[in-house]
């Protein structure tokens, strides 16, 4: 039997040219027709970015376009580096090209550039090497931007010439910028003045409201079916946004999405139950020899006079100064009698006074310490006139001493004998409880009233590790399952692994798992019951709400991510993209009762705005000072917004961010236009206004507008003149998209 191979030898060149045209049609033809029947005229994989007079970008290309300026900008750093290396003081840095941000910023350049082009500027060859020349001084020869260019673009795969390209883009972007932005950082004092007032000036409003809804629902006319459907073409395009006046039927993308809930609590009661009878009394003792739980001290009341029976050096002290007020008094009126200075204090239970110098010759200390010094010495009364400081007084005994010598009844020494019945005072001596050891049941509060207390402290970092433990399950589960899911989607062979249940890893690390369903990121927000729509997480030092980045298209199925409880940062959750919608444009069958819905609201709008002119007609012909008086019938329904301003300054200023748009209290949403046309209002003035998303309309009338212009210039007079003001940045960003959204008409530029 002859080999199969014998056929080829002899047929080998008929074969070889039928193969070739093969391959050429393969590599060439297939790709071309397939990029052709794709949808859109494309791969999906490989859509029209962005398009315009000029041209057009597809994804591949903007993806290598990032690439390229991102070398570009590593090309030129690497170049001023080594221009340092051999010029002193060289400082090109200002010269180096801005690393563009994203996609937008690409398109942006690219638009510049064909401005310019337009005008007829031409960014040469030479302009590119006199640009580096600046850059680097002349310091660096051709083969050393070569050297740096492979060094740093090869493994890039970015020519000289693609380099050359993005700086000729660059230079030509910077030139236009620096023509359209002449003479924007130039800021007059009207701007200044402006921009104090924004920020300062205050309004008061009452407003009556008007609910479109409500409106809507009053219609009863049936909608014209070719009115439906014009509706529905006009508008099928275009997405619907919450606080846009304008509708849209294209279907935003869906996320169906898995995830568990970790409730600290939960994992808190958990430990609690874990604890044992033996590790709360040791940490109640632990607590005990550290000084905690001691009893607060309660000081027994003290009565008028009532300083008697005591013989401590502080009762002295007490008495003692008594003695000086008792005696300085009576220095003052002059009213000491030889009786008053006799020892008769038994009944009334103070010390012997003596005569006391006069109160304004010596300072409270000086007085404090002669009473000390009498009454450590003699509590005898000295004559009167004497002079207790230089000890001249007679030293008679009397009865009432309490000096520990003394045999009285009224000492409490315990050296001192007592007769019978006169003993009682050792009950209330202050010094004798600091001579025993004071019991532990009596000094610190009982473990039954701190109980819980050292529960919760031996629990919670028991429950936080339970926490953060089951987490990291969850994470190492997920992580193992997108890493198969990945490995299995790009092999063709490989069948995709089956997807964890959420309800059930929330199960087995005491948490709860749950589905979102298929939402969009407004429907997940107006879906008050989903806990995780209403989660948050803290980013860039301000919060972000779920629907802000959790609909991210760049994350993959199953990479786990995870956010924080509005209501209680000790609920955590853990998520992930389990199924994906992509957007798309429904059929008119299947979104008519959005379209007649919207028919509805438009008709209610007008409905509302004529009825807000029809009140503010009739208040401003009837007599009041305020709405419920000039509008009696809808009196029930006036609300007050309470002071605002036009601009607030932002949360994060102190960041460098700059004002922000205030809100009005009583309406939802409001916009830099209905704000400018409310601060165009006099006091007392009545005019209508509407919200953001034309969902209500409102008759508001201005009642107060303050300060007046007389204290606002004196304050902005007093105020430190500032380069750049606060409202400068906020207006510098709007005049960049407007200047960006008028290249776009002029380019027609869909994006």
């Amino acid at each position: 039997m002859s080999s199969p191979f014998q056929v080829f030898r002899k047929n080998q060149q008929r074969l070889l040219v039928v193969f070739g045209v093969l391959l050429m049609v393969s590599f060439i033809i297939v790709p071309i027709l397939t990029d052709a029947l794709q949808p859109n005229g494309g791969s999906n994989n490989n859509a029209v970015v962005v398009k315009w007079n000029g041209g057009l970008i597809r994804e591949s290309e903007l993806r290598g376009l990032l690439r390229r300026n991102n070398v570009t900008v590593n090309f030129l750093e690497a170049v001023l580096a080594r221009a340092a290396e051999k010029v002193d003081d060289i400082d090109g840095s200002q010269h180096i090209l801005q690393r563009v941000r994203g996609s937008g910023e690409v398109v942006n350049n690219i638009l510049l550039a064909e401005k310019a082009k337009s005008l007829n500027l031409v960014i040469t060859d030479d302009a590119v090497i006199q640009y580096l020349n600046d850059l680097t001084d002349k310091a660096l020869s051709t083969d050393e931007y070569y050297t740096i260019q492979r060094r740093v673009a090869g493994d890039q795969q970015i020519s000289m010439p693609e380099i050359f390209d993005e700086i000729r883009t660059a230079l030509a972007a910077r030139y236009m910028q620096s023509v359209l932005y002449a003479g924007v950082g130039s800021l007059p004092p009207q701007y200044h003045w402006e921009s104090f007032r924004r920020l300062n000036e205050h309004m008061e409003l009452e407003i009556l409201p008007i609910s479109v809804a409500d409106l809507a629902e009053t219609i009863t006319d049936d909608p014209d079916e070719n009115e439906l459907r014009n509706l529905y073409e006009d508008r099928k395009d275009k997405f619907p946004y919450p606080n846009s006046p304008e509708f849209g039927f294209r279907q935003l993308p869906k996320i169906d999405f898995h995830y568990v809930k970790f409730d600290f609590e939960k994992y808190l009661q958990k430990a609690e139950a874990e604890l044992t009878e033996e590790e709360i009394a040791a940490e109640y003792q632990k607590s005990i020899e550290s000084g905690q739980y001691r009893k607060p001290v309660t000081l027994p009341p003290m009565e008028p006079g009532d300083d008697g029976d005591t013989d401590t050096d502080d009762t002295e002290n007490e008495t003692g100064d008594k003695t000086d007020e008792t005696g300085d008094t009576e220095n003052e009126t002059g009213d000491k009698t030889d009786e008053s200075a006799s020892p008769t204090t038994e009944e009334s239970g103070t010390e012997p006074e003596g005569v006391k110098p006069e109160p304004e010759k010596q300072s409270r200390v000086t007085t404090a310490r002669k009473t000390e010094f009498v009454s450590t010495q003699t509590q005898d009364d000295p004559v009167a006139g004497s002079d207790p400081v230089s000890g001249n007084e007679p030293e008679t005994t009397q009865p009432e001493t309490t000096q520990p010598e003394t045999t009285e009844p009224e000492t409490t020494e315990p050296e001192t004998t007592e007769p019978e019945g006169e003993g009682d005072t050792d009950a209330t001596d202050p010094k004798k409880p600091s001579t025993e050891t004071p019991d532990i049941a009596d000094a610190f509060l009982p473990l039954e009233d701190v109980r819980d207390q050292i529960i919760e402290r031996l629990a919670r970092p028991k429950a936080q590790t339970m926490q953060d433990d089951a987490m990291e399950a969850v994470r190492v589960a997920m992580s193992k399952h997108a890493s198969d899911y990945n490995i299995a989607k790009f092999n063709d062979k490989g069948d995709l692994p089956k997807t964890p249940s959420a309800l059930k890893l929330g199960l087995d690390n005491g948490a709860t798992g749950r589905e979102t369903g298929k939402l969009d990121y407004i429907q997940i927000k107006e879906k008050k019951e989903e806990e995780l729509g209403q989660s948050q997480r803290f980013q860039g030092f301000q919060n972000e709400s779920f629907e802000q980045f959790a609909y991210n298209p760049n994350v993959q199925l199953f990479a786990t991510r995870e956010s924080t409880s509005v209501d209680s940062t000790d609920i955590r959750f853990i998520f992930w993209k389990a199924v994906t919608e992509d957007e798309k444009i429904p059929a008119y069958e299947g979104v008519k009762g959005l379209v007649e819905e919207a028919w509805k609201k438009t008709k209610a709008r007008e409905l509302a705005e004529k009825r807000a002119e029809e009140w503010v007609d009739e208040a401003k012909s009837a007599k009041g000072l305020n709405l419920e008086e000039l509008l009696p019938k809808q009196a029930e329904q006036v609300k007050r917004t309470g002071e605002f301003s036009w601009l607030t300054q932002g949360s994060f200023s102190m960041f460098g961010g700059g004002p922000e748009l205030s809100t009005i209290d009583g309406i939802d949403g409001i916009t830099p236009e209905s704000m400018e046309q409310v601060f165009k209002l006099a006091e007392d003035e009545i005019a209508v206004l509407s919200n953001a998303s034309k969902s209500e309309y409102y008759v508001v009338r201005v009642d107060y507008r303050g300060p007046s212009e007389n204290t606002m210039r004196i304050r902005f007079s007093m105020e430190r003149a500032t380069v750049y003001p606060p409202t400068a940045q906020a207006d510098f960003q709007i005049y960049n998209q407007d200047l960006m959204k008028s290249l776009d008409q002029e380019f027609n530029v869909s994006r």
